[in-house]
């Protein structure tokens, strides 16, 4: 759940002319509880009145001043300016000054500039008190590191009203230097570094009273199910006291509304519930914003949740194959996982073994609250692999290593870590046999040099606990395999999201061969991609996997933990689109490629075990017109239905009452109840060669049919199309025993006009199988020379037409063509290229007086003709 920061904008507007809230009490019936502007022109103190400076903590020198600045401001007048000369500074304003309501929620807001820093940056901070000298620390907000090289910047943060007991709001402004933000401190060898000039300023720091706004759906994880209906519950308090009204919106993956609802808040603090219509499954954002009489949006949040169609017992469910990364989940979330894995339905699961806030003293206490998720999973049957991602600080200052340099402190021996290693391998070695070393992603391990002795020492540490122990090592897809690994070894290779599907098939085949375990695909960043283009991209390569037979295909966790004060978990688009991955290649296997069209890829799914004649095509079109990109046959009965990757099922059109029709996108889809002794008859009929050279000789072909039935069939051929092609013979009969393959001879030839490129071979078949099958087929075949390309372009010289040929000589021997242009009006006109060597190319040019008036919209036939020889090459080309 994220506020939006609409309201935020209303402070970077508001001026010195708003009349400020009184330091003694809030102000009830408005928003601005208080801005400091710093125009005091009766203040003679160097800092604004109420605030101190922060010179008594380390790293807060006292000849860092910070004071009023009427030389850099925000809004004219002045700033406060926070320079250093080495060291941090700083400005409070402590509790006293600003009265707070503990339930309320409230943002403070700040414009600020940086100018002449290197290393040291700017922060926000608030803080809610309670009384004067308590400050509770878990409501704390601190905007990130703030460098902005000169210009202003508005940032803000959140203070969330969850604490009845706050009173007062405390602020402090910063300059802090990498010794204060850093997360821990220097290694003895690293040198500090910091700036001794520049400097930071701050103006308009305004606190302002928001809506506190609530919203969930009826599910805990924000992840429904079918038969459940998706609920939303909305909960606003609103301590301004003003008239308000609630709009509700449901937004789909491409964001357009799918349903909304518009209500008063009569009784603020009571909770609203609202169940939007939806007519599909899916991924939706609801989106409240909270609206003043004058229909002002005064707060706003959003939520992501997700809307899953019902358990499907006819499809397998849960896979080994597929899994989940969740490596460095928080541990307040980490008692959902189970559910979370259950729901996605993947059996494969990669926890961190390690925390970065794990002592000698505490570790007992994080292996006992780990020990009931990790038994949950077992109990689910989850293939479990506990990965060492993180060194924690005291053992990464006991080894003087890095805290990411697990492959580092393995390196120093067993006795360097045993107290922080044992204690979970005891605990856990029982459990799991798979034990990852770096996190997953991190590409290291294939780079160390003393990669061999790390795995020794690190299996010696791990057989005394672990029985059959398997060390598993990070790496990256486009990384050569060359290190030599045993049965007790294995990777988990990431796929860059930026990696072709084809690449990816050629990249992962030598890791295949040198034990890699599993493919994790990276998901691109929402700011590159649309968010269906992503999930799509995601299926594509997943299904491209399922071919190569990868063993496991992994993601990364695909929910987040949203909200500070109030965590939610918020799943993503890929939980919907993983899950549906999952039910349908799960229990499967792919017997073969499906013939549509150039730049569509489709495949035949069967049961894994043989057991069943029905299974499913799944499909998409990648770049095929879409006129191209239609599957138009018969698959089966009527309950043929297509899966979109979100669950939603519809039935396949059909013509004439028994051909299917599916018209075919970018987004694979899944068409389900397919007789796949059809499709595999389908899959493999087809001429053969699917080129024909274009020359006039008589062109010996077959066609090839395949029994995949489990009986003898027996049946009729006959080719129909293209009309103008001669076909011997046109008509044939056949008998194929089960599981047989035959081929047909056929001869083809064509009148000389044909054109060259992809023309429509299409044939009647009556088939006898188990029962009569009377099919349609058709083929993109292709005429054309293995000698030469050709590729004619046009252009126009005021009235005349220019048209250039471009021919390659593609064999290994010389050729030898005359190029040709004709149209009715102008006649054929032909001129010699001569002979041209191999890899040679060669440009001609034709000019037509009046052409491009003349034949305007018109086609004009171009091509070559072979000097004593059969070959010719017909093209058209349309005058502009």
């Amino acid at each position: 759940m994220r506020r939006m920061i609409l309201y935020i904008l209303v402070i970077c507007a508001v001026t010195a002319g708003f009349s400020h809230a009184s330091a003694a009490e809030p102000v009830e019936g408005k928003r601005l509880v208080h801005l400091f502007d710093f125009e005091e022109p009766d203040n003679l103190d160097p800092v604004p009145k109420g605030w101190i400076r922060i010179d008594k903590r380390d790293g807060f020198p006292s000849y860092n001043k910070a004071a009023f600045d009427d030389q850099v401001f925000f809004s004219p007048g002045h700033s406060v300016k926070l320079p250093t000369r080495g060291g941090s500074t700083g400005l409070m304003l402590p509790a006293g000054n600003v009265l707070a309501i503990g339930t309320s929620d409230y943002i403070v807001a700040a414009w600020v500039r940086t100018s002449g820093l290197k290393y040291a940056r700017a922060k926000l901070s608030a803080v809610f008190y309670e009384g004067y000298d308590k400050p509770i620390e878990e409501s704390r907000a601190e905007t990130g590191l703030i460098q902005t090289h000169g210009s202003w910047e508005l940032h803000y943060v959140e203070l969330y009203g969850e604490y009845p007991q706050a009173t007062h709001i405390s602020i402090e402004l910063t300059l802090l230097q990498p010794e204060i933000y850093r997360d821990k401190p220097p290694l003895p060898h690293e040198e500090t570094v910091e700036d001794v000039s520049g400097a930071a300023w701050f103006d308009d720091v305004a606190i302002y009273k928001a809506p506190r706004l609530q919203l969930r759906t009826g599910n805990p994880l924000n992840i429904v199910t079918a038969p459940d209906e998706p609920e939303l519950h909305m909960l606003i308090h609103d301590v301004a006291r003003q008239n308000l009204t609630g709009r509700i919106r449901v937004l789909d993956l491409d964001g357009h509304v799918k349903d909304e609802n518009t209500f008063l808040l009569v009784r603020i603090g009571r909770e609203v519930v609202w169940k939007p219509h939806l007519e599909k499954f899916g991924w939706y954002q609801a989106v409240l914003d909270i609206l003043d009489d004058s229909g002002n949006i005064v707060g706003s949040t959003q939520l992501a949740w997700a809307y899953l169609p019902p358990p499907d017992g006819s499809l397998a469910g849960t896979s080994e194959r597929f899994g989940v990364i969740a490596e460095g989940m928080n541990r307040e979330d980490m008692p959902e996982l189970p559910e979370l894995v259950a729901l996605l339905g993947t059996g494969s699961v990669w926890l961190s073994a390690w925390d970065p806030m794990m002592t000698t003293i505490n570790s007992g206490s994080f292996l006992a609250a780990q020990e009931p998720v990790l038994n949950d999973l077992l109990y689910q049957h989850m293939l479990v692999t506990l990965v060492l991602d993180v060194v924690p600080p005291d053992l990464a200052d006991l080894a003087q290593v890095d805290s990411h340099d697990v492959l580092g402190l393995i390196s120093l021996g067993h006795s360097v870590y045993s107290e922080f290693i044992d204690p979970v391998l005891v605990k856990f070695g029982q459990q799991t046999a798979r034990w990852q070393l770096e996190r997953t992603g991190s590409d290291d391990p294939l780079f160390n040099p003393a990669l061999g002795q790390i795995r020794l020492n690190f299996m010696q540490s791990a057989q005394q606990f672990v029985p059959g122990a398997v060390l598993i090592l990070p790496c990256d897809l486009e990384q050569i395999p060359d290190v030599t690994t045993d049965d007790h070894t294995a990777w988990t290779v990431t796929v860059p999201w930026n990696i072709s599907q084809d690449a990816f098939a050629n990249l992962a085949r030598p890791w295949l061969n040198n034990k890699a375990d599993s493919f994790v695909f990276e998901i691109p960043d929402e700011d590159l991609f649309t968010r269906r283009a992503s999930v799509a991209a995601l299926a594509r390569r997943t299904i491209i996997a399922w071919t190569l037979n990868v063993p496991r295909m992994v993601i990364n966790r695909p929910w987040e933990t949203v909200g500070d004060a109030r965590r939610q978990i918020s799943p993503r688009p890929e939980f919907v689109v993983w899950q549906q991955l999952n039910r349908r290649l799960s229990g499967r296997k792919i017997t073969s490629s499906f013939p549509v069209a150039e730049g569509v890829r489709a495949f035949i799914l069967a049961d894994e075990n043989g057991n069943s004649p029905m299974g499913a095509i799944v499909a998409w079109n990648e770049t095929a017109p879409d006129d191209k990109a239609v599957i138009r046959m018969r698959l089966g009965g009527s309950d043929v239905y297509v899966a979109d990757l979100y669950g939603n099922e519809s039935p396949a059109f059909t013509e004439n009452g028994s051909v299917h029709v599916i018209q075919l996108t970018d987004e694979p889809v899944f068409i389900e109840n397919v007789d796949i002794r059809l499709a595999g008859f389908r899959a493999h009929f087809g001429l053969h060669p699917a080129t024909i050279e274009s020359t006039f000789d008589v062109h010996k072909h077959f066609i090839e049919i395949h029994n995949p039935w489990t009986v003898t069939i027996s049946g009729d051929l006959k080719l129909i199309k293209p009309e103008t092609w001669d076909f011997s013979p046109r008509y044939q009969r056949f008998t194929v025993p089960a599981g047989a393959t035959i081929r047909l001879p056929v001869d083809i030839t064509f009148p000389t006009s044909e054109s060259a490129g992809w023309h429509k071979l299409a044939a009647d078949i009556t088939v006898f199988a188990d029962r009569p099958l009377v099919m349609h087929f058709e083929q993109e075949v292709k005429i054309g020379l293995k000698t030469v390309t050709l590729t004619p372009t046009t252009q126009t010289a005021g009235k005349d037409l220019i048209i250039m040929l471009q021919v390659v000589n593609t064999s290994d021997k010389a050729t030898n063509y005359n190029a040709y242009v004709a149209s009715l009006k102008y006649g054929r006109i032909q001129r010699p290229l001569g002979e041209l060597q191999p890899g040679e190319t060669r440009m001609v040019y034709f000019k037509l007086p009046g052409a491009a008036v003349e034949l305007s919209g018109k086609n004009i036939r171009v091509g070559l003709v072979e000097v004593d020889g059969p070959g010719r090459l017909n093209k058209t080309v349309q005058v502009p």
